[in-house]
């Protein structure tokens, strides 16, 4: 007597695809784990050159200011009554490329 295999082959092409799709979802899972982390560190890399950046625009803007008057700015300039009306960085945003900004200072 001969067995009937007919259903067996849909089992083991079920069991192939379910066995497939879990190692795709590993490798996909894999994958991701290790982009993660570079996505993150070129993230920090580019803020890291944004603030250095940032540094040598006001360093620059400091030695303009100090090349056209003489001095450095003051840490503020008092009002009438000796209260800080502004500090050094309103005094800077013309030499920083921001005179639109400078010039709606009141």
């Amino acid at each position: 007597m001969k067995a009937s295999r007919r259903g067996d082959a849909k089992v083991v092409i079920i069991i192939l695809v379910v066995v497939f799709g879990v190692m795709a979802l590993l490798c996909a899972g894999i994958v991701v784990a290790l982009l993660v982390p570079a996505i993150g560190q070129a993230r920090m890399a580019a803020q890291r050159m944004q603030s250095q950046n940032n540094l040598k625009v006001i360093g620059l803007a400091l030695h303009n200011y100090h090349d056209t008057y003489g001095t450095l700015p003051p840490a503020y300039i008092p009002d009438e009554d000796g209260q800080p009306m502004h500090s050094w960085r309103v005094l800077i945003l013309p030499f920083v490329e921001a005179n639109h900004i400078y010039a709606q200072y009141d």
